[in-house]
């Protein structure tokens, strides 16, 4: 576990503070000291004035237990490395917490290679900052000998293990098509959870598991925690607690705000899952104070993935914590609690009503000779009441208004 020392520009606000210090702690540098910076007085080489790296000099000198500094400010590869040179220690910025948090939560062969990617494509650019700034300082005409070489060495491996990892996902990405292929022959709607990270995502997945009558051990609960960025992988769960209006669940990695390019870029196969989608439920964390700027957020990262035209319905998760009335639909939000069962019940009839339609009850007669269509009956409707007639069967039964068409030929017939 390391100490950080956080810097932030003054005018800063308080959301954005409380998320870069929830980022420094989720990975694992957590936030011990913090001074501000006046953002009127940037200096495009070190950032921060002669004036205020002695000021940090002196606090690092009083508190020798500080091994990490965090600028809440997105640095560019001179910057990063001159406060480096400056203070002697690692120096991050909200790009760098963000790796850094998801190479602790890669758990597959995917994430790990997605992660890695970004990882090398940010190293890349410090090291073509680096030479840029070589070749201002030295001159195009001059030799700049080893520490040239060198520089030119390492792109090299760097851009050769980036082109090696776009060969291993793309393998990934094209069993993933076929998985999905398979899924959309399966004719089941797919429903996607997304929103930004920490609002809830994997336990609503795994509470609306729970109410699920499937018990296939590929029904296993996913991984869900109070932290950011919990998981990074995507999953796929079929949910039939209603047997006549199953769907198959998906979740995905959380948003954030100024969430890296190369991070957006490297996750677009897992973020694939959300163009497949019938139905995007857009997690929200209601008892966040920003969670305005959360959907904010979340819908820039749509548009930019392109998911835009796929329905939204959003999800206000965590409503006990807060004010608003739950469970309750308004159109397309729906306000809920994932620790009240209830709530989740609520959640999935929601769903179900958005993909099936609501329910419809009425009556017919199946004469015996008719009596092998009865499984449609079964596998598209609900069976209320059953009564013996002199030519066969009298059914009372509730359906949803999309399977109308799988049942209409026997309504015909009886």
């Amino acid at each position: 576990m390391k100490n950080g020392l956080l810097i932030c520009p003054s005018n800063v606000d308080s959301y954005k503070e409380a998320e870069l210090k929830e980022l420094m702690d989720s990975g694992l540098v957590p936030c011990t000291t913090q001074i501000f910076y006046n953002p009127n007085q940037i200096r495009t080489k070190s950032l921060l004035g002669t004036g205020k790296i002695q000021e940090v000099r002196m606090l690092l000198e009083e508190n020798p237990d500080i091994d990490t500094i965090v600028i809440g400010y997105p640095l560019s590869p001179l910057q990063a490395r001159e406060l480096e040179a400056a203070f002697d220690k690692p120096v991050l910025d909200p790009t760098d917490l963000i790796l850094n948090i998801f190479s602790l939560r890669a758990q597959t062969k995917e994430a790990k290679l997605q992660v890695e990617s970004a990882l090398l494509k940010r190293k890349l650019n410090r090291l073509s900052g680096f030479y840029t700034d070589l070749d201002r300082q030295g001159g195009a005409g001059q030799n700049r000998g080893a520490g040239e070489k060198k520089i030119n060495l390492d792109k090299r491996q760097i851009q050769l293990y980036i082109t090696q990892n776009k060969k291993e996902l793309q393998k990934i990405e094209n069993q993933k098509k076929t998985q999905a292929k398979s899924r959309n022959n399966s004719n089941l709607p797919i429903v996607a959870l997304a929103g930004y990270t920490n609002a809830g995502k994997s336990t609503i997945m795994n509470k609306l598991l729970e109410l699920s009558t499937s018990d296939s051990e590929n029904q296993k609960q996913v991984y869900a925690q109070d932290q950011l960025f919990a998981t990074l992988d995507s999953f796929v769960r079929l949910i039939d607690t209603d047997p006549a209006a199953p769907f198959l669940l998906v979740d995905t990695v959380g948003f954030i705000q100024d969430l890296p390019h190369d991070l957006i870029e490297g996750f677009k196969s897992t973020l694939s899952n959300l163009k497949d989608a019938d139905l995007i439920l857009e997690i929200v964390d209601a008892a966040n104070e920003n969670h305005a700027g959360h959907i904010e957020t979340v819908a820039r990262t749509f548009e930019s993935i392109g998911v835009s035209q796929i329905p939204v319905v959003q999800v206000f998760n965590k409503c006990d914590q807060t004010s608003f009335a739950h469970p309750e639909a308004d159109n397309d939000r729906i306000f809920i609690s994932a620790r009240q069962k209830s709530d989740i019940q609520f959640l999935q009839n929601e769903i179900v009503n958005r993909l099936y339609g609501k329910e419809v009850t009425t009556t017919l007669e199946l004469p015996f000779e008719k009596m092998n269509q009865l499984y449609l009956i079964q596998k598209h409707a609900r069976i209320l009441e059953e009564k013996p007639t002199d030519e066969g069967v009298k059914l009372t039964i509730r359906y949803r208004e999309k399977n109308f068409p799988k049942l209409a030929g026997i309504f015909q017939q009886s």
